[in-house]
C-alpha cells in the first residue's frame, strides 16, 4: 500500500540511513550503516559548497559487538559534513567501546559521544546501527544454534520473557503473546 498521492512539490531534503549487520568467523558481530543528507538546493556556508543532490552530510559507520552486545571496536568517517570542525567528533565514538547495547544504552551513548562531544547525525546514526546490532543478534542466534531469538533482547521488566510491552505487539495482553508466551496470561486470567 502507498501512501495518497501528494500534491505537487519540489523536493527540499532526503536523509537515507542503512544499516546492515554481520556475523564474523570470529563469532563477532559487525554492523555497519550510513547517513546521508542531500539537498534539493545548493547547501552553501562559508567553508563548503554542496550542489543541489549532493551530500551535505554522509557519514559511515561500523560498531563490532560480541554475544552479549558489548561493544567491542568503533569505525567511522565523515566524508561530508557541512563545516571541518565536524570531522573532530569522529575520534569520540572511541568512548563508545566497552558499552553494552541495551537499556539505557541511548542514554549513556549521548552522555558520553552527544552534545559538543559529538555530531547529531552521527547520534543519529549509532542509534540506528544499535537498532540493528539487536536484530542481527536475534537472527545471529536462530540461524547458528536455533535459539529463541526473542531471548536476545533484554527484559524490560523482572520475571517477564524479553519485549513484553514494548510495543503494541508484544503488550502483556496482546494475541501475539498469549500465543507466543502463554505464561503471561494463563487460561483463567481476567
Amino acid at each position: 500500500m502507498s501512501l495518497p498521492a501528494p500534491s505537487a512539490r519540489k523536493s527540499l531534503t532526503r536523509r537515507n540511513i542503512t544499516s546492515e549487520g554481520f556475523l564474523r568467523e570470529d563469532g563477532l558481530i559487525d554492523i555497519e550503516g550510513s547517513l546521508t543528507d542531500v539537498r534539493g538546493f545548493p547547501a552553501i556556508n562559508p567553508w563548503r559548497t554542496a550542489p543541489a543532490g549532493h551530500p551535505v552530510h554522509l557519514m559511515r559507520l561500523r560498531i563490532t559487538m560480541d554475544s552479549e552486545r558489548t561493544i567491542r571496536e568503533v569505525v567511522a568517517i565523515t566524508e561530508h559534513a557541512p563545516y571541518p570542525l565536524c570531522q573532530q567528533a569522529v575520534p569520540n565514538l572511541q568512548y563508545l567501546v566497552g558499552q553494552v547495547i541495551g537499556p539505557g544504552f541511548n542514554r549513556r551513548m549521548q552522555q558520553l559521544v552527544g552534545n559538543t562531544a559529538g555530531c547529531t547525525h552521527l547520534v543519529t546514526l549509532i542509534q540506528a546501527i544499535a537498532n540493528e546490532a539487536m536484530q542481527t543478534l536475534a537472527s545471529s542466534r536462530r540461524h547458528s544454534d536455533g535459539q529463541n531469538a526473542l531471548g536476545s533482547f533484554p527484559s524490560r521488566v523482572s520475571g517477564k520473557p524479553p519485549l513484553i510491552d514494548s510495543c503494541i505487539a508484544y503488550a502483556a495482553d496482546s494475541p501475539v503473546v498469549k500465543v507466543i508466551f502463554p505464561e503471561i496470561n494463563p487460561v483463567g486470567d481476567a
